[in-house]
């Protein structure tokens, strides 16, 4: 516990004062050529973007060489946008809506769901297992209403006689029942409202527990639980079973910290706070950002001549013939 609470703070200063820190440096040491590198950033991109479209044109047949595609797509930039979203229209061909006019008529079940499944890819670029069941019941019966034309049943009317239908009540399972008692526990004892002391260990463990709840992870939960018990008892009265499972789950986070301590030694920014003199971490970092604006420099004068070399050439006026 004392070697993951150490790791744990050095992560906290990684993150709280090493990465901030730096940050500040950066922008006061090198605030003009970082500018320059993020606007060289976006031209880049937008000359890109303009190669790689005249280069589709005359891939798909739209022009017959480089010139004339290159003067198809600056018409294409310098046209208005569309108001109606329907910019790309003349560039494919639409493809028929396969909804359109669709009623429904004869469907039932298993029928509704998979078509209903298929219109969420179709149109909503969704799948029905990447979306929660609340979501998923509540545009199923907006398809049925506004895609397939039914009419749901009309609420019960007040005040009426109405006959109790009995609902089936599904038993939990044992792991179910026991993932619930063993996170209401943990709540009770580790929810930062009830909490008087923040320790930084403690909203770990609390982040754990939520991410092994969501996740069903029974097995994980006992572990968090019983370490939990181990932290705020120590190990009088603390069974065997319950240690062990407490070491496991330490072990478990001493491994994931060490993880992410490896990639962020890594990271210059490493230990900055600590560093008494940043001089040569200065000579250093000029030396990077200026070879990388020399190296874009050179990428947007390469990306330049290919559209120069693709730009319509002014003819020369013919000279006049001199009269006799």
């Amino acid at each position: 516990m004392a070697r993951l609470e150490r790791l744990r703070a050095e992560w906290a200063r990684f993150e709280k004062e090493d990465q901030p820190l730096f940050a500040r440096w950066m922008a006061h040491q090198f605030g003009e050529l970082l500018t320059q590198l993020r606007e060289g950033e976006q031209a880049v991109r937008e000359k890109m973007n303009l190669i790689e479209e005249v280069e589709l044109f005359v891939l798909m047949g739209y022009a017959r060489n480089h010139r004339a595609a290159y003067k198809m797509a600056m018409e294409r930039r310098a046209a208005p946008p569309d108001e109606s979203g329907n910019g790309d229209a003349d560039w494919r061909e639409e493809e028929p809506d396969p909804f359109e006019g669709f009623t429904g008529a004869g469907l039932h079940g298993e029928d509704e769901e998979l078509l209903f499944n298929e219109y969420l890819e179709i149109h909503m670029d969704l799948f029905a297992e990447d979306i929660s069941k609340a979501e998923y019941k509540r545009l199923f019966a907006k398809f049925k209403k506004e895609v397939l034309g039914q009419t749901p049943p009309p609420p019960p009317k007040k005040g009426g006689k109405q006959t109790a239908v009995p609902k089936a009540v599904k038993a939990e399972s044992p792991g179910v029942s026991r993932l619930k008692d063993i996170y209401r526990q943990l709540v009770r004892r580790l929810h930062p409202d009830a909490r008087t002391d923040a320790k930084d260990g403690v909203g770990a463990l609390w982040h754990e527990v939520q991410e092994a709840y969501a996740k069903g992870d029974l097995e994980r939960l006992e572990r968090l639980f019983a370490l939990s018990e181990v932290t705020a008892g120590g190990v009088t009265g603390t069974s065997l079973s319950q240690m062990g499972a407490a070491l496991q789950e330490l072990r478990r986070s001493i491994q994931a910290m060490l993880r992410s301590l490896s990639g962020a030694k890594k990271d210059i920014a490493w230990k900055f706070s600590e560093a008494p003199d940043h001089s040569a971490l200065k000579v250093r970092m000029d030396r990077d950002l200026r070879t990388e604006r020399a190296r874009q420099l050179s990428v947007l004068a390469e990306m330049d001549d290919t559209l120069a070399s693709w730009e319509p050439k002014e003819r020369r006026p013919k000279p006049k013939s001199r009269s006799r």
